[in-house]
Order: C-alpha cells, then sequence, then structure tokens
C-alpha cells in the first residue's frame, strides 16, 4: 500500500473519531477499490456501518473479511453484533459463539452474546452470559442495563427487576447515553401500565 493510500487510512480513521462514519467509509471504499483484498478495510466499514446505526449495511463487507480470514475474531464479533441488531437472531448467535470461544472472557462478546440469547427465547442461558460477562467487567454498566432490558422487553416481564438493574447500572456508569435512554424507555412503560390499571380499577 502506497504512502498517499496509507494517509487516506489515516484520514479516514480521524474521521470516525470524530462521528463522521459516513464520510469514513466513503474514503475506505476508495482504497478497497484499489486494493480489494484490504481486509482492515472491510473491517473498518463494518464497524463503521455499526457505529452509524447502520447494522443491515454492515453485514456485507465483515462477511467478505471472513472469506478472506475466518481466524479475524473481531469479524466475527462484529458480524454477530450486525445480524443481532437486524434481527437475525441464529446467524447471530453462530459468530458470537465462534467469537467466545476465540476470546472466552472478552466481556462485549459475553454481553451481546447474552442479550441475543435472551432475545432468542432462552431468558435463563442468556441471563447467566451477562451475569458472567459482569463478574470479568463489573464497571460496564452496559451489562447491567442489558440485564434491566432482559426484565423490560421480553415475555417475561417484570419491571421491579428491570428497576433493580436500572439502577445498578446508572450507578455504574450515570452518563452514559444509551443506559438513560433505556431508563427512560422503563418510565414510559411504567407510566402506560400504571394508566391502564387505573382505567381497569
Amino acid at each position: 500500500m502506497d504512502k498517499v493510500t496509507q494517509q487516506t487510512v489515516a484520514r479516514a480513521i480521524d474521521l470516525a473519531e470524530k462521528g463522521e462514519f459516513r464520510e469514513a467509509i466513503e474514503l475506505l471504499y476508495e482504497v478497497i477499490d484499489r486494493y480489494p483484498d484490504f481486509e482492515n478495510g472491510y473491517e473498518m466499514v463494518g464497524e463503521y456501518y455499526l457505529l452509524n446505526s447502520q447494522p443491515e449495511m454492515a453485514i456485507r463487507p465483515l462477511e467478505i473479511v471472513l472469506e478472506m480470514n475466518q481466524e479475524n475474531f473481531m469479524a466475527h464479533f462484529l458480524l454477530g453484533c450486525a445480524y443481532g441488531r437486524t434481527l437475525l437472531f441464529d446467524e447471530a448467535l453462530e459468530e458470537l459463539k465462534i467469537a467466545r470461544e476465540m476470546q472466552p472472557d472478552d466481556p462485549e462478546v459475553l454481553r451481546n452474546l447474552g442479550w441475543i440469547t435472551c432475545m432468542a427465547g432462552d431468558l435463563k442461558e442468556g441471563r447467566q452470559i451477562l451475569l458472567d460477562a459482569m463478574k470479568i467487567a463489573p464497571q460496564n454498566g452496559l451489562i447491567y442495563n442489558d440485564l434491566a432490558a432482559s426484565y423490560m422487553f421480553t415475555k417475561a416481564r417484570d419491571l421491579e427487576k428491570a428497576k433493580y438493574w436500572l439502577e445498578l447500572a446508572l450507578k455504574v456508569e450515570p452518563d452514559e447515553p444509551f443506559i438513560r435512554q433505556t431508563y427512560q424507555a422503563f418510565t414510559d412503560m411504567s407510566k402506560e401500565l400504571n394508566m391502564i390499571d387505573a382505567s381497569l380499577s
């Protein structure tokens, strides 16, 4: 890879760090057009699509990475996340289990695997995986958040337990936007259920 191309990749990374993911992806595709075997380029494109809330767009570039190299841990992990966010739970579980085999103590792998397992319907197993992740990374508030969500967005709804885990999540990471978003959803859900109860009484 020539020096100009390396500078283009560096500029794409800098743009992504500033949250300008679309521009970063455009630059990376310019590089990929010239170097179609640029494995890291496809991986970064997939990651940036995920960070830009476009998981459906992340799938193909990450599949290309794994066609090149089945030993790429990050591609398995990111592809599992992309599948999960597009509700392809079986495919997500397959990729995340491969990632866990490659790095069994990675808390982010366990967190995503636990959450997807819950969403796929196995709440007992999913929550246990989340608890295992928590032992490894007790300061990761998103693990507590995902446990709370497992009591909010599944059939086995229990808002008392959801509140318990959300309060712990906020204690650990009070400024995490995603946790605050989940807490707002919990508040709205609680109000709605209270209104229904009031109308029935």
